[in-house]
């Protein structure tokens, strides 16, 4: 099993991914605090893992 978790307004990688058999299984939201203090993430696509059930 592999999960991605990808930034949903990446929608053209999405359905790349989705044309190769990955399936969305749930949208979580995400919460951040003093978010304006991070360094910029333009360059962040994407994250991959291994998932285990």
């Amino acid at each position: 099993m592999l999960r991605i978790d990808t930034p949903s307004q990446h929608t053209t990688f999405i359905d790349f991914l989705q044309q190769r058999g990955f399936k969305i299984v749930r949208q979580p939201p995400v919460m951040l605090r003093n978010s304006s203090s991070l360094p910029s993430r333009d360059h962040l696509f994407a994250l991959a893992a291994q998932a285990y059930s």
